[in-house]
Parts: structure tokens; sequence; C-alpha cells
């Protein structure tokens, strides 16, 4: 699990919620973390580094009025309830995160390159990405 990747394009793969807040579409990929993860997780903490306070806010709070935030929430919750483990977030300025910046960017012209280049020196694998064009 440590160091995994996946890609997810919301357009493509959720499109009911592709036009939903940024905040919306992160907490989706929370979800999807846990349901993956957490019958590994058991009686551990699943960690979560961003650069939206708004959303490390709601995570940790684990409450927003926006309906289908409020439904993910909802289901972290239970699964994390059920497996045992606790979801926490903590905030890092964008300027320090600049890998995950330019993950979340994959789907724009030019960040495929982007990516690799500030990858470049890790010692890395990296398989073709059939959503990515540069």
């Amino acid at each position: 699990m440590r160091g995994e990747c996946t890609y997810f394009n919301w357009l493509l793969d959720e499109p009911e919620i592709s036009d939903a807040h940024i905040n919306v579409k992160e907490l989706g990929a929370i979800q999807l973390a846990i349901s993956k993860y957490a019958p590994t997780l058991s009686g551990h903490r699943l960690v979560i580094y961003t650069d939206n306070a708004a959303y490390c806010h709601m995570v940790n709070k684990g409450y927003s009025r926006h309906p289908i935030a409020a439904s993910l929430l909802r289901d972290i919750a239970v699964t994390a309830l059920k497996h045992n483990c606790t979801v926490i977030a903590y905030h890092i300025p964008g300027h320090l995160n600049p890998i995950p910046d330019a993950i979340s960017r994959l789907h724009q012209r030019g960040q495929r390159q982007r990516l690799l280049s500030l990858l470049h020196g890790y010692s890395l694998q990296l398989l073709p990405v059939s959503h990515v064009s540069d």
C-alpha cells in the first residue's frame, strides 16, 4: 500500500460528479481508498495529506452541508468504524506538495511532462496512462 498511486479521471470514471466541487471529489478519493484498503487498516490510522484546508477541515470534523459530501463522509465514517480504523487529514500548502499537484492535473495538456520532470531522480517504473494527453 505504501507509495501506491491510482489515477482517477472524474469525467471518465464518475461522470455524475465530474462537475462537483473539488472538495467533493477529494472526499470521493478518500472513500475509494478506505473502501479498498479498510481490511488492512484495522487498528491503524489512514493519514491524508492535502493542500486543501477546507477539505482537511471536513475530513477531520466528519461534517459537510453539501449533500454529496455528507453522504461520502458518512460512508467513510461507517467503513472506518466497521474496520476499527481512523481517518485524519493534515494540511500541506500546495507549493510544498508539487507531485500530488501535478498528478491532480494529469488530464491537462503538458502535465504528464511536468510530473515526469518532478519525478526525475526517483526510482519508479511509470506505466502508460490511457487518460493522459500531452
